[in-house]
């Protein structure tokens, strides 16, 4: 089937702060690559953003759509139900997070997110979700939806973080690769630390472990932990107390950073954590591998990728830390050959990708997409 009109519903948002704004460009890049016409569709009304690609008002625009793909912005209930009272009009929810966690954090500790009913209220046709996250939430989208849980090709880009390599380089002259000549390494940990499954304290752990250590008071010159503007919290005071980083006045705390300032103008090795591996596929470590920075992490789905510990394992992290620190500029060059080209099989231009989307839209005009074989390694239908 080609040449239909295919809609992904946009707000403003930053592409830095919020990783579904991430997945918005992204799927929209792969989509465009099909036969069919890719629209933002602006829920403001009007064009609040510099958008690469055709941008329209979705109040004037939305019913001339024949499939709308609704990623984390959700328009209103309304507009949708007007939209499928034409029986060939078809609704995607397009997920590339952690949806079952995200809605009990809102319900034990009452803060707002998305709610459960609106996501039941959609009445989609399918839900596409990315292998991030999708065993935890699979059984649950199901018994709320009554729908096919679809597992669909993860995407990830290096185009809009090169654009903003390129913006910093511009205004301020600075070069942001890796420097494999610096003797002693600044840490950075990136967690967001907006909820329990990815935050700070195992990698301050990790890093703090090997910091006990000869290597690690010849070789870590600080450590920078981001999104945490203070430490006004009584139980991070009590927690960080018990860390000789801490008390040698090495830590310092930043506001969330993008990565190409955080890394490349802060930061030089970057070590990560997820709580039970729940969120294995992440932007965050993609981007920061293909600047050319050691990662090292938890993600069991790209194990193959960076420096990789199991689970919660902080001595052998710390084992693979002092590796890092003692070898890693030494083999920097073969460390980014090998993980780049790891990073193609996610790509908007991927052919596999490419063809996996294609699948995708022309079976849900058949018998759906729940037949399908998708082979997570691979990254593609098989």
């Amino acid at each position: 089937m080609k040449g239909l009109k295919i809609g992904i519903p946009f707000d403003q948002g930053d592409l830095w702060q919020d990783s579904s704004i991430q997945s918005i460009f992204n799927l929209y890049d792969t989509l465009s690559n099909l036969n069919h016409e890719i629209f933002y569709l602006n829920l403001r009304g009007e064009s609040t953003l510099n958008l690469e690609g055709n941008v329209l008002d979705y109040n004037t625009n939305y019913l001339d759509m024949d499939i709308i793909i609704v990623c984390d912005i959700i328009p209103k209930t309304q507009s949708i139900i007007e939209f499928k009272k034409n029986p060939s009009k078809k609704v995607i929810k397009y997920i590339n997070d952690n949806l079952l966690l995200n809605y009990t954090e809102s319900i034990i500790h009452n803060v707002d997110y998305l709610s459960t009913s609106s996501l039941v209220k959609l009445g989609v046709d399918e839900i596409w979700h990315t292998p991030r996250n999708i065993q935890m939430d699979i059984d649950y989208l199901k018994t709320m939806t009554g729908k096919d849980v679809i597992e669909v090709p993860f995407i990830w880009s290096e185009k809009h973080l090169d654009k903003s390599i390129n913006l910093i380089k511009d205004k301020s002259n600075v070069e942001l690769s890796y420097n494999f000549r610096k003797a002693r390494k600044s840490i950075g940990i990136f967690q967001p630390n907006k909820s329990i499954d990815k935050s700070f304290i195992i990698p301050s752990l990790i890093a703090d472990s090997v910091y006990k250590t000869k290597t690690g008071k010849d070789k870590i010159h600080n450590m920078s932990i981001y999104s945490i503007d203070s430490i006004s919290n009584t139980h991070t005071v009590d927690f960080l107390n018990n860390l000789d980083m801490y008390k040698d006045d090495m830590i310092s705390f930043n506001s969330r950073k993008q990565i190409a300032i955080g890394l490349g103008m802060i930061s030089d090795i970057m070590i990560c954590h997820q709580l039970q591996n729940m969120d294995t596929l992440s932007y965050i470590y993609m981007d920061a591998i293909h600047m050319g920075y050691p990662v090292l992490h938890n993600a069991t789905d790209c194990k193959n990728l960076g420096y990789y510990y199991d689970k919660n394992n902080i001595e052998k992290a710390s084992e693979k830390l002092k590796d890092i620190l003692l070898n890693h500029d030494s083999k920097a060059l073969k460390y980014n050959t090998s993980n780049r080209k790891k990073l193609n099989k996610y790509k908007p231009e991927n052919s596999n990708v490419i063809s996996s989307y294609d699948k995708l839209i022309s079976n849900i005009w058949k018998n759906g997409n729940s037949y399908l074989n998708f082979n997570k390694s691979k990254n593609h239908y098989i």
